[in-house]
């Protein structure tokens, strides 16, 4: 048996983070997430000085059900769109990346 998990397997890893400053549940959500790569913080944000720190070493979890990730990159115009949504089958496409480098090279093409 082996540890290799496959690729878009939807885990879940959990830490915890010390708070630098007083701060809202939605402040630090936004802050978070900003760090987490979704979405922005608002400069107002009394945590946007700060980075995201993991005061303890990340708990991997891998419980059933068995969901990941799938990634479709289409484009609409000029715009690049990525959509992402979960289904309880593995990934076998291309990944979003490998999907864009290819629209990029299409345009490209005369």
């Amino acid at each position: 048996m082996t540890d290799l998990l496959p690729r878009s397997r939807l885990i879940k890893v959990e830490c915890f983070v010390a708070l630098p400053c007083d701060a809202t549940k939605a402040e630090i959500d936004e802050w978070a997430c900003h760090h987490l790569g979704h979405g922005c913080m608002g400069a107002l944000n009394p945590l946007s000085e700060f980075e995201l720190e993991s005061a303890s070493p990340p708990v991997l979890t891998d419980e059933p059900p068995h969901m990941y990730l799938h990634e479709e990159v289409i484009r609409e115009g000029e715009k690049i769109i990525t959509r992402s949504y979960v289904r309880p089958v593995p990934f076998a496409g291309k990944s979003s990346l490998e999907q864009i480098e290819r629209l990029i090279m299409e345009k490209r093409r005369p």
